[in-house]
């Protein structure tokens, strides 16, 4: 995955991509500390289109739990009070804090879960699956992708005629 991912830094390097590259919980399955090459970060930083994000050995139910265990000490300390928890606050202690949330999570080689990969952050997410494999999954597969998620109706947990009348009251 390293080889991929920093094959794929040079192409982005003139792109608007900005790729951030982060080990979560510090444990390799092993016990053993994880090392991630930052580079690829640093390089793409001044990218503002496209956010890239690659998590190496990243759980779902550990970023949520590690998030409650820090409000609530921040709770028990008095540095906040429990009613101040809410969506916000949670999401602030995420590790994935001040990053936005996926439009798009694609899910290639066939396999159709998200498999604990970012729980909170994917609420309105929208989904695709593929039967490419990771390294097959190319531009035309990406184009793919992206006609897809084209064709859908974001509605953010509106139905389409409440989706109508935001719009309207807007305009």
């Amino acid at each position: 995955v390293k080889e991929k991912v920093q094959n794929s830094v040079a192409t982005t390097l003139n792109a608007v991509v900005s790729l951030n590259l982060g080990a979560t919980n510090g444990s390799n399955g092993s016990g053993g500390p994880v090392t991630v090459n930052h580079d690829g970060s640093i390089t793409t930083r001044g990218n503002d289109g496209l956010v890239l994000q690659v998590a190496a050995n990243y759980g779902g139910r550990w970023d949520i739990v590690q998030a409650a265990r820090r409000l609530a000490e921040k709770a028990a300390a008095g540095e906040i009070s429990p009613a101040a928890i809410d969506d916000a606050a949670f999401a602030g202690e995420l590790a994935t804090a001040g990053l936005p949330e996926p439009d798009l999570f694609i899910r290639t080689g066939g396999e159709q879960r998200i498999s604990n990969f970012l729980l909170w952050q994917c609420a309105y997410t929208e989904f695709y699956f593929c039967d490419t494999l990771w390294p097959d999954f190319d531009a035309a597969a990406y184009r793919e992708a992206l006609a897809d998620f084209g064709r859908r109706q974001r509605r953010f947990g509106h139905t389409g005629a409440q989706l109508q009348d935001v719009v309207k009251s807007r305009v």
